[in-house]
């Protein structure tokens, strides 16, 4: 609880016995209340006093809280452990301890016993706050994501997110993790351990994340209103309607849809359903006034050839993230998503010869918007050389 003048004084050392969260805060006569700070200590039971690991350590720890929700964060504390001489142990004092909230996230993954956890760092006040774990740019928002059923070699999406950053487009920054989630209460023990994460940054605006412009709920006309803007073709978030534009039913990522403004939206409409209009129109291979008017093709390129290469079975039409920024054209990315590629325990994936995955997996070069740039070849020619040069090194 938050202490207040009333709370218990302190008088001399606290005994701890157990897994505690100790918050204090200092009280002066006449003066503003002092901040209020937090100090975690987790109790370890012997099996897992001597555990060590050559990657970090995260512990979560809900002090018997029980099963973490899916739709509400829930309070935790969290310690980070990082290697010291090659190992990581849980007896060194963490190098981040914080108060934090997680929650269940994923749809088709959502009910698998290894949970990917959203997860926010939070201050006194259970608002969030900006950290910097495990050497990652400053931020609140992060992801753990569970590798379990389509990609038993865990290493799936920090590879092509990887690839992509050696390639000049943002993804998010990945560490391999070991992680102890404890939901019972009493000392944490090996019956706690989750298994090895990715820690990994959730797709945000942001400049060390989607560098595009904040747009406040003010900015309805030009050129304010032209960005940023990020969305997605892909599920929707909970509680959200999306929107149609060029013939996609598509999501808000920023601005969110429940504070973003009613012209921002028909304004981002507009500008997508004139961008398909035009690419479908007669005159669309035009320099100047075809569809490369409303879109950096660069961008685009990068994006198909990643998908293709790892042969992304959902890339397109699921997780297919895009970005403009204010006075810019349309950009793809950043990638996200692919569990279900390069030969995952999926099946459709599995052909490293092929240049589309089985079944009903993405037809890369026919899908919407995409079959009809393939069809100039300028595109064309802008994808071969990209696909070369990029295989050089």
């Amino acid at each position: 609880s938050v202490p207040s003048e009333t709370s218990t004084a302190y008088s001399g050392p606290i005994a701890i016995s157990s897994s505690t969260l100790l918050r204090a805060r200092v009280f002066d006569t006449g003066l503003a209340p002092g901040p209020l700070v937090s100090e975690g200590y987790v109790a370890l039971a012997a099996d897992v006093q001597n555990f060590t690991s050559d990657i970090p350590i995260v512990l979560l720890e809900n002090f018997g809280a029980g099963g973490v929700p899916g739709n509400s964060y829930q309070f935790v504390y969290m310690a980070i452990f990082e290697p010291t001489v090659d190992r990581a142990s849980l007896r060194n004092a963490p190098d981040l301890g914080t108060r934090a909230g997680i929650k269940i996230r994923g749809s088709s993954t959502a009910g698998q016993p290894k949970p990917n956890l959203a997860l926010e760092t939070w201050d006194e006040k259970n608002a969030d706050r900006d950290t910097t774990p495990l050497g990652f740019p400053s931020e609140s928002d992060w992801v753990l994501h569970a590798p379990y059923n389509f990609d038993l070699a865990l290493m799936r999406n920090p590879f092509i997110f990887e690839l992509s950053n050696q390639v000049g487009r943002y993804a998010v920054r990945t560490r391999f993790v070991e992680v102890y989630l404890n939901t019972g209460g009493g000392s944490l023990a090996q019956a706690d351990y989750f298994g090895v994460y990715s820690f990994m940054e959730k797709i945000k605006r942001g400049p060390d994340r989607v560098d595009v412009e904040r747009m406040p709920s003010s900015y309805v006309t030009e050129p304010l209103v032209t960005g940023g803007y990020m969305s997605k073709i892909d599920r929707l978030d909970p509680g959200d309607s999306g929107f149609g534009a060029g013939g996609q039913t598509m999501g808000w990522v920023y601005p969110k849809e429940e504070i973003v403004a009613p012209a921002q939206v028909a304004w981002y409409q507009a500008y997508v359903n004139a961008f398909v209009s035009v690419l479908n129109g007669a005159g669309y291979r035009d320099p100047v006034n075809g569809y490369i008017r409303y879109i950096d093709p660069d961008s685009w390129v990068d994006h198909h050839i990643l998908n293709v290469l790892a042969m992304n079975v959902d890339a397109l039409r699921l997780s297919g993230y895009m970005f403009k920024g204010r006075e810019r054209r349309l950009e793809m990315g950043p990638i996200w998503d692919f569990d279900r590629s390069m030969d995952s325990t999926d099946g459709r994936d599995d052909n490293p010869r092929a240049w589309k995955g089985t079944g009903d997996a993405t037809d890369f070069f026919n899908y919407p918007w995409w079959q009809r740039l393939f069809t100039d070849l300028d595109f064309w020619q802008r994808w071969k050389d990209r696909w070369q040069e990029l295989r050089k090194d």
